[in-house]
């Protein structure tokens, strides 16, 4: 793998690079035994084959000294002293309240109803910061900054946060069901030379649950042949139905709710 190319100074103290940007997620300065997939700033001469001040990925581990790929390819190690270790703090998604959010790159611009959480230490925040609490942005303003309530109930500016390491989150979309037997869908492409027309709403009533699943009513009753799950999306309707009212020879009556809709040409049986 080399040295990583793309590595960007992120936050910087008294001269000293404390965190580092790569491929948009945000690696800070940590002190301790090394980890799989911490990025290794080298410090000194001693690496062979290896840069001083360029940056690589760890890819195993030597006890507690990380294990690099150096210049020529070969798998490298050496003593603490020697490198500095920047790692990934922030998780790669967040839930809160029942719903998911990832993480946004580093670059991204926060909006109003997206989160910030810290990932320093509490003894490294202030005291009306909570590391790990996910804070939801209020507002942004004319600058981009995102502003939250702090826990003391006043607002904090996120430009105030040079200091600390903290990642935004975005909702995510919830993923959409699969449709099935009795959805009504709408037919949105022809993929396979189906005869339904595009842009109707049609209900299918088999799933085959293969490459070219569905078969489906039109709102006239008649049955078309196959469709595609990518030449459909859920629609957020009913298909056409009456309720039908049958009157039975001993004058009772009995009512079927929801029936499909059938014109006058008549339709097919399923």
């Amino acid at each position: 793998m080399a040295k990583l190319n793309g590595v960007k100074p992120h936050k910087v103290q008294a001269g000293k690079v404390e965190a580092i940007t790569y491929e948009g997620e945000v690696y800070t300065r940590v002190e301790g035994p090394a980890k799989v997939g911490d990025i290794t700033l080298i410090t000194s001469d001693y690496w062979i084959d290896s840069t001083k001040d360029a940056y690589y990925l760890t890819v195993e581990l030597s006890g507690n000294d990380p294990r690099i790929v150096d210049d020529v390819g070969d798998t490298d190690s050496n003593f603490s002293g020697h490198y500095e270790l920047f790692r990934n703090l922030t998780p790669i998604t967040l839930e809160h309240d029942g719903v998911g959010y990832a993480k946004l790159v580093a670059d991204a611009a926060p909006k109003a109803g997206d989160y910030v959480v810290f990932a320093d230490a509490d003894d490294n925040l202030p005291g009306y910061l909570t590391a790990g609490e996910p804070y939801e942005i209020k507002r942004t303003d004319d600058c981009g900054d995102a502003h939250i309530t702090d826990d003391d109930g006043d607002n904090f500016d996120m430009d105030e946060a040079d200091y600390y390491t903290y990642a935004y989150y975005a909702k995510v979309a919830a993923p959409k069901r699969r449709p099935t037997e009795g959805d009504c869908v709408k037919v949105i492409g022809n993929s396979v030379s189906h005869n339904y027309a595009i842009g109707s709403f049609v209900t299918i009533v088999k799933d085959g649950k293969d490459s070219v699943p569905f078969k489906a009513r039109r709102e006239n009753g008649s049955i078309g042949n196959w469709l595609a799950e990518k030449d459909v999306e859920l629609a957020d309707r009913k298909p056409d139905s009456i309720t039908l009212t049958i009157t039975h020879l001993d004058g009772t009556t009995t009512q079927l709710t929801d029936v499909a809709k059938i014109e006058a040409t008549g339709g097919e049986a399923v």
